[in-house]
């Protein structure tokens, strides 16, 4: 669980504080030889907003593969965007990859991860479609 110790940090015009949230979450793992499996679920309750996810990887050696499913309540948000309806994006899905080369430059605390991945964003009308996202990253690791 975590929540920010000032509440009002972030807010709007309408003096309504957008940095008062807090989130919960729960973890669990399972391996077996090289192979871990992790399930998740999180939740954040902020002003106007609601979020869930739910979410499962596998790991196995250096590759990875993982689904998570959210649920976004938000009644609004960005407020430079007043046609903006961002209650109508009821689901996301997102699946990705990743590829971790370990001892980069035969440093045993350098790795170097590969990843990718697809996103959809379900939207509950009729006169839009729903949104795919999709992208890559490469993250240097350091450990000091």
């Amino acid at each position: 669980a975590e929540g920010n110790v000032i509440s009002d940090a972030i807010v709007t015009s309408d003096d309504v504080s957008v940095s008062d949230r807090m989130g919960y979450g729960l973890t669990t793992s399972w391996t077996q030889d090289a192979l871990v499996i992790n399930a998740n679920a999180a939740r954040m309750d902020a002003e106007d907003e609601t979020d869930t996810t739910l979410g499962a990887n596998l790991l196995w050696h250096n590759a990875g593969l993982g689904y998570i499913y959210a649920i976004n309540d938000i009644s609004s948000a960005n407020l430079n965007n007043p046609s903006a309806d961002f209650g109508k994006m009821v689901g996301k899905h997102t699946v990705y990859a990743s590829y971790k080369i370990p001892s980069v430059l035969d440093l045993d605390n350098f790795d170097i991860y590969l990843g990718a991945y697809w996103s959809q964003l379900n939207v509950d009308s009729a006169e839009v479609d729903n949104i795919d996202r999709y992208g890559g990253r490469v993250r240097f690791k350091y450990f000091f």
